[in-house]
């Protein structure tokens, strides 16, 4: 169902205005850009027809080809490269200009990166380096961690994709390890980054303990990046400006940016970040496609990895794959140049072939429902409570609330409050309504306080609360996904390099309080435990992007709660973000 915010009415009205009087095509099509761009669209396809009800006037055309013909004709709807409100392409695709713009530039950048990077060309040299750092698989199976950590090194641009427990990180480090070996005299400036501070610090700590499992060449300790960095951090967030201290003027002091969680990565803040490398550079893509697109519009990662087929490398690429790893590479003609820097990471270490919350994440991406109905019934790790009616919620949770919670509750400082909040979380599809966050928040708040353990005469601000930040505050160095808890006074967050920083309540951006939270927000984050509550089969958030998400956020114990029409209406609902990267990347 079609549902227009006020906002949408006020743009379509001001495009009216601007273009000169009346026009019913426009005012439909304007309020239903913005309505889309609101959800995460990059564009609206007119070509794929328009249902009646987002039309707001009866005098509307219902063919496509007479809704192109005429918004073409309106003054404030151009062609690309023209600076108009509205962008409608060739494909009958509509965008805001802002939008078109990004995708152009963020094309345009990927494939002038798409190519093999001239400052590392030495095969056999690379082919001696990886044999160090990987062992021959048993049976000639294909180790596709060898032939990404190849691809990062020979290529400018690598995309590396793979679910958890696929080793990305540790393949980042090993990639660090042979940049460093194959460096010669001058060391290359590495940076590392994710678009969350849970993320960033996530990631630096995995780097940290492989690396030094692994051993640096002398000379190159210094190289070894001692700081992860949010993106906004890395490119210079400015204070109430959507603009970066380093852009094409003014690029990034880095030969090489490792991006972690890439797929949480929206269209704007990935062509900002593209425009500011610099021209000598190295990027690598780290993330997971088939996890849930950003919060913002786009969905990058997953445009970059959707080209036709899968694992397989022009013939040429495919020979230099081959040398260096001394093993077969798959080959196809007529691929685009974007195939030859994609390498998708397809065996997991962390769920064993048994494991049935590695089955369960399998069948979700396949869109198998009844193998993933089936995967609930596995017993183990996952347990799954059918429940229809959210009122059964209170009694059926207050257990598996009070043991989870149990020991942040009692930590004794914010060091071990902090480190005990990874070990649970309730992760839910909406934040509103019975089956929402700020329902499942209230609950675990009246379970505490029940039991005495903490005190809500000073709400919302009581003794061990956890709060996540929503809104990126550079001035505070607070940014969107940090995670706190309020202790002696205090908002206290982690810091990358495991110090405490301390802030007046009253100094915090938007944020909410975090015993529960979203499956959007849990992105990038990882717990032991996970306790799921999906919502009502009717609500729109349902999707397998959402649900594949939640059960890979969990490193060993599941429980969902639901109805089990919610569950496979997930697994049957894939997402799709209209949009033309795909086809600038794919069909160019």
């Amino acid at each position: 169902m079609i549902e227009f915010e006020a906002i949408d009415g006020q743009f379509a009205a001001f495009l009216q205005k601007l273009a000169g009087g009346a026009d019913p095509v426009l005012q439909s099509a304007a309020a239903l850009v913005s309505l889309r761009t609101r959800e995460g669209h990059t564009c609206v396809e007119l070509n794929s027809g328009l249902d009646r009800e987002c039309l707001l006037s009866p005098d509307c055309p219902e063919s496509p080809v007479q809704w192109i013909d005429a918004l073409a004709k309106s003054p404030v709807v151009g062609e690309p490269g023209e600076h108009r409100p509205l962008i409608l392409d060739q494909a009958g695709r509509l965008y805001l200009h802002r939008y078109y713009e990004d995708q152009a530039l963020t094309a345009k950048k990927i494939l002038a990166w798409s190519v093999p990077d001239p400052a590392y060309t030495d095969q056999d040299r690379l082919a001696q380096e990886l044999d160090r750092l990987f062992a021959p698989l048993p049976n000639n199976e294909t180790d596709w961690q060898k032939a990404a950590a190849a691809t990062a090194v020979l290529r400018k641009l690598s995309v590396i994709s793979g679910g958890p427990g696929t080793g990305k990180t540790t393949i980042a480090a090993r990639i660090i390890r042979l940049l460093l070996s194959l460096a010669g005299d001058r060391p290359p400036s590495i940076a590392i980054t994710a678009p969350t501070g849970k993320a960033a610090a996530r990631l630096l700590e995995s780097l940290g303990r492989e690396l030094s499992r692994l051993g640096v060449p002398p000379g190159m300790e210094d190289a070894i990046p001692k700081r992860a960095k949010t993106i906004h951090r890395l490119m210079g967030a400015r204070f109430n400006s959507s603009r970066f201290i380093h852009n094409a003027d003014n690029p990034i002091n880095a030969d090489i940016l490792i991006v972690d969680e890439a797929s949480m990565v929206e269209l704007s803040l990935m062509a900002r970040l593209m425009e500011a490398l610099p021209d000598h550079g190295k990027l690598i893509l780290l993330g997971d496609k088939d996890q849930l697109a950003s919060v913002g519009p786009g969905s990058v990662m997953g445009d970059i990895c959707s080209g036709p087929g899968s694992q397989s490398f022009s013939p040429e690429w495919a020979r230099v794959l081959a040398k260096a790893t001394r093993q077969a590479i798959p080959s196809e003609n007529g691929l685009a140049l974007m195939a030859d820097g994609i390498v998708h990471l397809v065996k997991n270490y962390r769920f064993a072939k048994d494991s049935g919350i590695g089955e369960l994440a399998d069948c979700v991406v396949r869109g198998d429902a009844a193998g993933a109905a089936a995967s609930l019934e596995s017993g183990g790790e996952i347990i799954y409570e059918a429940v229809n009616n959210p009122r059964t919620l209170p009694a059926l949770l207050e257990e598996p609330l009070r043991e989870g919670f149990s020991p942040f509750i009692s930590a004794q400082n914010p060091a071990q409050a902090l480190e005990a909040f990874g070990g649970f979380r309730v992760l839910c599809g909406v934040r509103q309504g019975p089956w929402g966050m700020n329902s499942a928040n209230s609950l675990v708040e009246d379970i505490f306080a029940r039991d005495g353990l903490i005190l809500l005469q000073n709400y919302p601000w009581y003794e061990k609360r956890p709060v996540v930040v929503n809104r990126n505050d550079a001035e505070m160095n607070l940014f969107n996904g940090d995670h706190g808890v309020y202790m002696d006074g205090k908002a206290v967050f982690p810091g990358l390099q495991e110090e405490l920083r301390h802030y007046a309540r009253s100094m915090l951006p938007a944020h909410d309080t975090a015993f529960a939270m979203t499956v959007h927000k849990s992105q990038g984050s990882e717990f032991e435990s996970v306790l799921l509550i999906l919502p009502g089969e009717n609500s729109p958030v349902l999707t397998r992007e959402l649900l594949y998400t939640a059960v890979t956020r969990t490193r060993s114990r599941l429980r969902i709660v639901g109805a089990m029409a919610s569950f496979k209406k997930a697994v049957l609902s894939p997402t799709r973000r209209p949009s033309g990267l795909q086809d600038a990347l794919w069909k160019s």
